[in-house]
């Protein structure tokens, strides 16, 4: 039953971790459909310019407003779909950056928000090491392993 829960907590951690690495689609920077279908866009346009322009619903989907009331917070996200989830007691996870740091706009800070969000939600403990030099892999790897954590993840 504790191999059970160990299992399930590391899998909900490495769960939202990847999560955090999708595409947001507030920040329109995904290649999702608006790239799929540009020649559409562009040929409806052309044929009704005025029904595209006082199109409500149109306005509404490019409105950040209506985007963000659309985004569920982490707590109610954490209450509803996890509530029933509880982490071992000191379940640790230790995080090492690729070169670069966690606020890069890249997969080291999508794993560190993902990281932090697990620690929000299921009250783990955190900790990570930024790699500023490839030659530091190994030096980093050995420091984080030395605190004996239960998952290490590595991007």
């Amino acid at each position: 039953m504790r191999a059970t829960r160990w299992g399930l907590a590391a899998a909900l951690v490495l769960m939202l971790m990847a999560a955090a690495c999708g595409n947001d689609p507030g920040t329109g920077s995904g290649a999702g459909s608006e790239s799929a279908a540009p020649s559409e866009a562009g040929s409806a346009a052309s044929e009704a310019p005025s029904e595209a322009a006082s199109d409500p619903a149109s306005e509404a989907a490019s409105d950040p407003a209506s985007e963000a009331s659309s985004l569920v917070p982490l707590d109610q996200l954490c209450s509803e779909e996890y509530g029933d989830v509880e982490a071992p007691d000191d379940f640790s996870v230790g995080l090492v950056t690729d070169i670069g740091s966690v606020d890069d706009g890249t997969f080291n800070q999508y794993a560190f928000e993902g990281m932090q969000a697990a620690e929000e939600c299921f009250g783990i403990e955190t900790n990570f090491i930024e790699t500023q030099n490839q030659a530091d892999y190994e030096n980093n790897l050995g420091t984080i392993l030395s605190d004996e954590p239960d998952v290490v993840v590595t991007v």
